[in-house]
């Protein structure tokens, strides 16, 4: 092998450097059919993992506060096991080495659960109490109403799991270097039975014949249009596809999509909230059909933006299924959550097939899939959303609120102050209906204005989340994510760099929501800001996204504040005006 490092100083004194390590390796690794017998069981044990630091009164710990909170959900009381005990000091040692932490939750014995828990600080940290609540706050982020997996919230559920009786907790930890009575600590429990299960929470299947025959009618009415050969049903298929709609309702199948689907089958998915429009199947088949805008005919070639349409045209596609479940998210069941699922064989989107299955349309005048569909218009923001649409509750408090919070974030960073434009105020409200349709949330920022930068934010709950610091304190927390040294686009920190973006000066927000309860007292809830000059523009972060001060970006040390439930945004937006 042959290893370079090149470096360069990011700061005046040379302390910090971005650095670059390259090794290049002759013969080339990674070949298939090779691991075997080339990556090799390590010999003899690490030694870089943490010593096990688990005693009596820290498993007490973990295990009263555990049952406290079950008690509280009315969940059945969990004991511990022996070998789960075992098992959990070993995975706390197994991630606390280099790598180990990225690879949460992979390689877990079968039917074990897991939650994982990291911190630096002095003897706040050490306590399980402490990490159980921070497990615990996830609380916020679950939707009871729609009872699907969220990631954000996975470590809470895994915890209330009803099922789950048994586990088994460990800590591991070794000092700072040169700090004093600083730790660096990994808390591990493991459960059993595994929570956050696919399938104990998707939704009925009510998929009947008048809805199968929307589907196959539009279908074929758009493959006719591309002189592409008609499609049929295939029971199995059929019974595949309502397995496939009820996975995907699950939360977990969605956030995996097309992961865990048969080597022989194409897959397209949809889902939309609202009233009986969003229920039609023609719906989803032209959702699917406007990716037409993404694909290049010429070029013939894959397209992420427009795999449902290709899928849906591809010429060597011969049978099909499809399925529809759905759930009420109001009372009245006048609104529902709905997911449409049709599976394909033979499946489309092969390398190197596209010219031969993906087809131009027939004549000039369709290249717009409002005309194959005999519709005189169709857009994201035409009126098929609008009746499942939430009403706007943008107020004049609502807009004084996100104003206020967003220059109090940008002040902490020296960042220029924003002000609101009327022209982003009515776009930021068109969005926000939009999101709330479910259509406009699955394609997030597709559609949106190129010289527009956008946040979203959504929940359900009371009257808190209403308020629209909520919306600004969620974007910013992702300052977690950004490093402000490499001055780099970060996914996860996308809606932290766009609210802090220094030649952004103009903005809109608003607000829509919908009861999800008799009372009114619980609403799923969007909030959407736009921007402009948009953020997240390559090259130029550095110039744009400026370091915060020295008390917020050490927040938990200058405020004197358990680091276990401080974040950055807490720290920013709790001090007092």
């Amino acid at each position: 092998m042959g290893c370079a490092r090149v470096m360069n100083p990011v700061d005046s004194a040379g302390k910090r450097n971005e650095i670059y390590i390259v090794c290049v390796y002759n013969v080339v690794g990674n070949e298939n059919g090779d691991y075997l017998r080339n990556v090799k069981p390590a010999v003899i044990e690490v030694k870089d993992a943490f010593p096990d630091k688990t005693n009596q009164p820290f498993l007490n710990d973990c295990l009263k506060i555990t049952n406290e909170l079950r008690t509280a959900h009315n969940s059945r009381p969990i004991h511990y096991d022996d070998w789960l005990k075992k098992y959990a000091i070993k995975r706390a040692k197994d991630l606390s080495k280099g790598d180990g932490l990225s690879l949460k939750h992979m390689d877990l014995e079968k039917d074990v659960g897991e939650n994982v828990y990291r911190a630096v600080g002095g003897d706040k940290v050490k306590n399980c109490t402490n990490v159980i609540k921070n497990w615990y706050h996830e609380k916020s982020s679950y939707k009871y109403d729609e009872h699907q997996f969220v990631p954000t919230a996975s470590y809470f559920t895994q915890l209330m799991w009803d099922a789950t009786d048994k586990m088994g907790c460990a800590r591991v930890m070794k000092p700072v270097p040169r700090a004093v009575k600083i730790y660096e600590i990994y808390i591990v429990c493991v459960y059993k039975v595994a929570g956050n299960k696919p399938g104990e929470s998707a939704f009925p299947d009510k998929t009947d014949q008048a809805f199968l025959d929307d589907c196959l009618k539009s279908t074929n009415k758009a493959r006719t249009a591309h002189k592409t050969r008609l499609i049929k049903y295939d029971k199995e298929l059929q019974n595949y596809a309502k397995e496939r709609a009820k996975y995907a309702s699950t939360g977990i199948g969605l956030s995996l999509k097309h992961m865990n689907l048969r080597e022989d089958v194409g897959e397209n998915i949809y889902r939309a909230v609202g009233g009986d429009k969003v229920k039609v199947c023609a719906n989803a088949i032209k959702n699917w059909y406007s990716e037409i805008s993404y694909y290049s005919f010429p070029v013939s070639l894959f397209v992420p933006k427009a795999g449902h349409f290709t899928q849906l045209m591809w010429d060597g596609s011969d049978k099909m299924g499809c399925a529809r479940v759905m759930n009420p998210v109001d009372s009245a069941g006048k609104r529902n959550e709905i997911y449409i699922v049709c599976v394909y064989k033979e499946a489309g989107n092969v390398k190197g097939e596209y010219k031969a299955n993906v087809k131009p349309a027939v004549g000039q005048h369709i290249g717009n899939f409002a005309s194959v569909f005999d519709l005189p218009t169709l857009s994201a923001e035409d009126d098929l959303f609008d009746e499942s649409a939430f009403p706007d509750k943008t107020d004049q408090a609502f807009l004084d609120d996100c104003l206020k919070s967003t220059n109090k974030a940008r002040t902490a960073h020296k960042t220029s102050l924003i002000k609101y434009d009327n022209e982003l105020q009515k776009y930021a409200k068109e969005r926000a209906k939009y999101m709330s349709t479910g259509i406009g949330l699955a394609l997030k920022h597709k559609n949106l204005k190129e010289d527009v930068g956008e946040n979203i934010y959504r929940a359900v709950g009371g009257d808190k989340v209403k308020v629209c610091m909520n919306a600004i304190k969620n974007w910013y927390s992702e300052i977690s994510y950004y490093s402000f040294p490499a001055g780099l686009f970060v996914p996860k920190a996308g809606h932290f760099t766009q609210l802090m973006w220094d030649a952004t000066k103009k903005m809109g927000c608003a607000r829509v929501m919908n009861p999800v309860d008799s009372a009114g007292k619980r609403n799923e809830i969007y909030i959407v800001c736009v921007y402009k000059e948009a953020g997240n523009v390559k090259g130029e972060y550095k110039v744009n996204v400026k370091s915060p001060t020295k008390k917020i970006a050490n927040f938990a040390a200058n405020l004197d504040l358990d680091v276990t439930t401080l974040s950055p945004a807490d720290a920013l937006f709790n001090e007092p005006d």
